[in-house]
């Protein structure tokens, strides 16, 4: 799976992909590390998965995980 086809840049609107180099804002808005204005505060910065993981309030957006 690439992408989850649900989370979208807030700020050139483009859907996300589990690899896409992104930064997460003081107001949890997540956007692409090319689209960041450098007026925003950021609060930490990786891939849109480790974000989702890191992160607590985005865990229902994380892939499931299938039991072997």
């Amino acid at each position: 799976m690439d992408g989850i086809n649900r989370v979208r840049c807030g700020r050139c609107r483009e859907y996300f992909r589990y690899g896409d180099k992104v930064f997460l804002d003081y107001s949890y808005t997540i956007m692409h590390q090319h689209c960041y204005i450098p007026l925003d505060v950021i609060i930490e910065n990786g891939t849109f998965i480790q974000t989702l993981k890191n992160n607590p309030c985005f865990h229902e957006l994380l892939p499931l995980q299938r039991l072997k």
